[in-house]
């Protein structure tokens, strides 16, 4: 098919219409992961003359260093700001508009890959490098409590190695609903690309899913809102997610439902045998470290690796107007 993400911006889940154009990406996902893992050294040349900007204002491990290491192994120019609110201008009081137009005309970046704490943040950079009619798109690494577009393509591909599908499936989604974006963007994307999916949310009251999230979820997914395990013993997938407390205004909240739910052995003994366990990460002390070596267990290897050839594949995709044709012509796919 037609690449649908050649020059975009990719900044919410949303722009994924249908399982056409995800699995478009997956099996581009799945040829990149092959080669990247034998260490081709032709893989370095498909984006060699490209630039990917990597500016982060909040802290991150994984999507930060996947990013890099997904930009890097594709031969691309990588330029990386990890801490960009004290390391960079904006500690000065430079705004998001204006280090934007940094990265598209100083670093002259292909792609800019953001996280930001503001939940409009791609949005703004996206109406700013617009207007100036400048040739950046922008990939949203993380915008506030409201998405988390790559992750959810990371799970999804996950999801889809493990089951082989990404329909009829029962999610059970564990822990902080209300600050998650990982949450909010996957739910999304099943509910898109799926079809006889079924989405449990299992929260505590005070960190339900918005009604905003519920309201598009209707009709197209079975829903579920629980304050506990009830019925969940039958779902394929347990995503556990930590209660995120740098957005607590009030700390003895966050106290109280912090620990709700933990994802013990003795608990993990009455799920499905045929389930898998994931988590976005960083975890705290939701999940046991018991568990790492439960075979149901994916968020330390499968998912984890998920990442970098993901945003692999997103990257090319992007910036080639077909990256199938372009590994054929480096001799990697027939």
């Amino acid at each position: 098919m037609e690449n649908p993400y050649y020059q975009q911006h990719f900044i919410e889940i949303a722009q994924i219409k249908n399982d056409q154009q995800l699995f478009y990406l997956l099996e581009l996902t799945e040829k990149l992961s092959h080669l990247r893992t034998e260490h081709s050294k032709e893989l370095t040349d498909l984006l060699r003359g490209f630039t990917v900007a990597v500016m982060f204002y909040q802290a991150s491990t994984r999507t930060y260093g996947s990013f890099v290491s997904a930009a890097g192994g594709l031969g691309a120019n990588v330029i990386a700001v990890q801490d960009m609110t004290y390391s960079s201008s904006v500690s000065k009081g430079e705004n998001l508009e204006d280090s934007s137009m940094t990265a598209a005309n100083s670093w002259l970046a292909d792609i800019l890959v953001q996280r930001h704490p503001n939940d409009e943040s791609s949005e703004i950079s996206v109406a700013k490098l617009d207007t100036h009619s400048s040739n950046t798109r922008v990939i949203n690494a993380g915008s506030g409590k409201k998405e988390h577009p790559t992750q959810a393509l990371l799970d999804a591909n996950t999801i889809f190695n493990r089951f082989g599908r990404l329909d009829n499936l029962h999610v059970a989604m564990v822990g902080d609903m209300a600050n998650g974006r990982t949450v909010k963007s996957l739910s999304g994307l099943l509910a898109t690309v799926g079809q006889g999916n079924k989405l449990t949310f299992v929260s505590p009251d005070e960190l339900r899913m918005p009604p905003e999230n519920i309201q598009a979820l209707l009709g197209k997914v079975e829903l579920s809102e629980f304050e506990s395990f009830e019925d969940c013993a039958d779902a394929d997938v347990y995503y556990w997610t930590r209660v995120q407390r740098e957005w607590f205004t009030d700390k003895n909240i966050y106290e109280k439902v912090k620990d709700r739910f933990i994802l013990t052995p003795e608990l993990a003994a009455t799920f499905s045998p045929h389930a898998i366990f994931m988590h976005p990460l960083p975890r705290l002390n939701e999940i046991s470290e018991a568990i790492d070596t439960d075979p149901r267990a994916v968020y330390l290897e499968e998912q984890m690796a998920s990442g970098p050839h993901t945003r692999m594949a997103l990257i090319a995709a992007i910036l080639l107007e077909n990256p199938f044709i372009a590994l054929e012509k480096l001799g990697h796919i027939k």
